[in-house]
């Protein structure tokens, strides 16, 4: 089972280009996101930096927003082909009606069963954190639901960039609300915002999307973890510390900062950034009945076993909760054992380090949440 954080459904393994190939803009869209398109698409450098744009729509309207997003931009908007490579500097547009990923730096493009298919942004976004890990880069703008949420926490598990819309500028928030309440996007700009920050990372010779690990010696990164100590009660001493490196390294990307030693000094008269460096080391690695096998044998051998007991009382510890998912997920399979009794009561306690959770969770480290199975439902 999960430790303590939250990842998408895990793509399958593709041959990664290499660090310094490619830095690829994913950029999705949906309900009212056309006006948002035509601001950041404006405002995106013409370096080195390739974009990937796909927005919910019908098959009739892809080659629309091609042409709609070349005048906004002022340079040749492709729209994307199976089997084609991603080009440095190159703008494409996903055509409606398909299921598109990037594999080994090509378009993998397939007609998809669902006119508008509702989590293409998560399958794309996923896809380009397996392929070009920390060069990766996500957008989410106007729309409803919540596609792009997954995709977000993708990029930032690898080590992208990763960025909403501010609500408050988008005419359907729900997609950038959604990435926001979940904790997967670094920042939220309204769109000429964001193409303005994409221009600026493209002129640092900082490596995009923290490719390039900065060193941290000794003396440097026992400040740096006394900070998060002093801020957070977290002693992270015993975590890699490649892999603390590369979230300083994302951080530091992230800030526009080239050198470690002015990171440090960022620390030390910005708490947020301590509050994000923090957050960034708990990056979460959950979802709903994530590692299905377990589940299933808790559901059919363990909880038929503990129920038999009747009004007995159950006690359930999730360690490591992060947003919440699994303890849920824990939850439902105790309200759906086969073949046991009608009714019996159970105590789920759910603890993690970091201090977001999923909106129907609970809203500080540590919550007891009580169960009562009666025809399957929780009350």
């Amino acid at each position: 089972m999960a430790a303590d954080a939250s990842t998408p459904p895990r793509p399958s393994p593709v041959a990664p280009l290499p660090a310094a190939a490619l830095t690829v803009v994913g950029i999705g869209a949906s309900a009212g996101g056309l006006s948002a398109l035509e601001a950041l698409v404006a405002r995106l450098p013409e370096g080195p930096l390739a974009a990937i744009v796909l927005q919910h729509h019908g098959p009739e309207h892809g080659s629309m927003l091609a042409e709609i997003l070349t005048r906004a931009a002022r340079r040749p908007v492709e729209t994307a082909v199976d089997g084609a490579r991603v080009r440095p500097g190159a703008i494409y547009v996903i055509p409606g009606g398909v299921d598109a990923s990037v594999a080994g730096g090509a378009f993998r493009i397939a007609p998809t069963t669902d006119r508008i298919p509702r989590e293409s942004i998560d399958q794309l976004f996923t896809s380009l954190a397996a392929d070009v890990g920390p060069q990766a880069i996500g957008v989410v703008l106007s729309g409803v639901g919540h596609d792009g949420t997954a995709g977000l926490r993708a990029i930032k598990a690898a080590g992208g960039l990763t960025f909403a819309q501010d609500p408050a500028t988008a005419e359907q928030p729900g997609m950038p609300e959604s990435a926001l309440a979940a904790g997967c996007a670094d920042l939220a700009l309204a769109p000429a915002q964001i193409g303005d920050a994409l221009r600026r990372l493209g002129q640092r010779s900082l490596a995009i999307g923290a490719a390039h690990t900065p060193h941290v010696d000794e003396p440097t990164l026992a400040r740096i973890l006394q900070a998060l100590h002093a801020a957070h009660g977290v002693d992270f001493a015993t975590y890699k510390t490649a892999t603390i490196e590369r979230r300083i390294a994302r951080r530091m990307a992230l800030r526009l900062i080239d050198r470690v030693e002015e990171y440090v000094e960022l620390l030390g008269s910005r708490p947020d950034e301590v509050a994000g460096l923090y957050a960034d080391l708990l990056i979460g690695v959950t979802e709903f009945f994530r590692d299905g096998e377990p589940f299933e044998l808790l559901k059919t051998a363990v909880f038929p076993r503990l129920l038999r007991g009747g009004e007995l009382p159950i006690r359930i510890w999730v360690p490591g909760c992060s947003t919440g998912e699994e303890a849920y997920s824990v939850a439902m399979s105790l309200c759906r054992p086969t073949g046991s009794p009608a009714t019996s009561r159970a105590t789920i306690a759910a603890t993690r380090s970091s201090g977001r959770c999923a909106r129907c969770w609970c809203s500080r480290a540590t919550t007891s949440a009580r169960t009562r199975r009666s025809r399957g439902s929780i009350w």
